[in-house]
């Protein structure tokens, strides 16, 4: 963090910064709230003390001789309240055309329109109005003309002559006023690493990325041009200089953990520099969010692995590092029931609008006709195995006649299994089939379906399991 200056990490969260409160920025914001409080709360003891010492014309830049700490405070707290607030007509005295906010919500001075400079420069908007404080609508449109002077004589003033009257520009919903007037000293703007807010890393991996992205991260090329180091080699022995692109693409170390994962079941994408990087992370984001994740985790945890090596002589396994970026992913059990069946499942099961595990197992049973073959009808029979035991026994009494369930239910076409020459219907717990298991895990990932266990990119681990599954049978 100490590579990065302290001005970027105050900037807000959606600049793509840290969000760090600047002291000296924040001070002016605090006690904005004191002097908005000091304007409007009338019987407070503080309003009463210094209107009658100084008045509450807290913008008057007239020179007072001698001033309280309270008053230096509250005047330093108006002019930060003056980028929230818009004047309210009164005399018009107290309002500078340009660098008052009157109109709307903006200052003229920072709103490009057409307005006569060398009248207005200097003038407060009472030079726009008569004795009876309506607009002098010659005047106006001689300043402003026709289209600006129709806004500006559609703003009424207050009925009464009096001072005039600031109000807020804006409602405070959701923020306090001190957040509101601390937010306006920065220019809005749009993150161009928009995607690293959506993935919502770990703050560890989000942080690693962040500089990263800021291009503070110490590699040896890193170092190196700074005279900190002598050689810029990898240190995992790739014999080629260590700079950010080598160490987030081409490293070796972290190929071989994309090499388990894609044994795994987890294809993670290679590019070529950190540019191909940044260019693709925006389209994952938005279409395999998951798999984006996996590659952040993935570059943090080898660039981990290479400071143990480093400073310690060991580092963990790749296969360690491979299944601790998947254990960090988001668990499941934090999202909605919903969402979790929403998920795109290899036989494109319904979206359900309730969570019932009766339902469930059905139209589970019901999506086999979607990836039904000819050779399937050939075999001796077909075993369909589910966790849930009321659905399992009324799939067994399907043939029964004497049974009047059926009668009573409305649900998935199962005629289907009628083609087949045997059909058993077996509850087993889910902790006993653990094929079954890993393949719903892994629908959460995207489509599939695998109809023989020879086919290119059939997981390693779902092949271990299913021979242990048959040796214990």
């Amino acid at each position: 963090m100490h590579y990065v200056c302290w001005k970027d990490l105050c900037l807000p969260r959606d600049h793509g910064r840290l969000g760090f409160h600047d002291q000296i920025m924040w001070r002016g914001a605090l006690r904005a709230r004191l002097a908005w409080a000091t304007l409007n709360d009338s019987n407070s003891l503080l309003h009463r003390v210094m209107q009658a010492k100084y008045g509450l014309d807290m913008w008057n830049n007239s020179r007072i001789p001698k001033f309280s700490t309270a008053w230096k405070i509250i005047r330093e707290g108006a002019e930060a309240l003056s980028t929230v607030i818009r004047w309210r007509v009164g005399n018009g005295r107290g309002i500078h055309i340009l660098n008052d906010c009157w109109i709307l919500d903006r200052k003229l001075a920072r709103w490009p329109t057409f307005v006569n400079i060398e009248e207005v420069e200097n003038a407060m908007v009472s030079d726009l109005l008569d004795g009876n404080q309506n607009w002098v609508a010659a005047r106006v449109e001689r300043f402003f003309g026709k289209i600006m002077a129709a806004r500006i004589l559609d703003i009424d003033t207050v009925s009464s002559e009096g001072p005039d009257l600031p109000e807020l520009s804006r409602a405070c919903f959701g923020s306090s006023l001190s957040s509101i007037i601390y937010r306006e000293k920065f220019v809005p703007s749009e993150y161009q690493f928009g995607w690293l807010l959506k993935l919502k890393l770990h703050p560890r991996e989000k942080f690693h990325w962040f500089r990263l992205l800021q291009n503070a991260i110490p590699t040896n090329a890193w170092l190196s041009r700074r005279g900190l180091m002598a050689n810029c080699d990898c240190p995992w022995g790739c014999n080629v200089e260590e700079t950010v692109d080598h160490y987030t693409t081409r490293c070796s170390k972290l190929l071989e953990v994309f090499g388990i994962l894609g044994k795994w079941g987890f294809l993670v994408p290679t590019f070529s520099s950190l540019g191909d990087v940044l260019e693709m992370m925006p389209v994952l984001a938005d279409t395999n969010p998951l798999l984006a994740i996996i590659f952040c985790y993935s570059v943090y945890q080898v660039w981990r692995a290479r400071n143990d090596l480093k400073h310690t002589g060991h580092h963990r396994p790749a296969s360690i590092m491979a299944a601790t970026v998947l254990s960090l992913l988001p668990k499941l059990t934090r999202k909605p029931i919903l969402l979790q069946w929403g998920i795109h499942q290899p036989s494109r099961l319904p979206t359900l609008q309730s969570w019932d595990p009766f339902q469930a197992e059905l139209s589970a049973a019901a999506a086999i006709r979607e990836v039904l073959q000819g050779w399937m009808l050939d075999m001796e029979g077909i075993i369909v195995e589910g966790d849930c035991a009321n659905a399992i026994k009324w799939l067994q009494q399907l043939n029964d006649r004497n049974f009047k369930g059926h009668f009573n239910f409305t649900g998935p076409d199962l005629d289907f299994f009628l083609d087949f020459k045997q059909v058993i219907f077996q509850h087993i717990p889910p902790e006993c089939n653990k094929p079954a298991d890993f393949c719903a895990n892994l629908a959460t990932f995207g489509n599939f379906v695998y109809s023989d266990v020879n086919v290119m990119g059939f997981p390693l681990s779902l092949l271990q399991l299913l021979r242990a599954d048959n040796f214990s049978t």
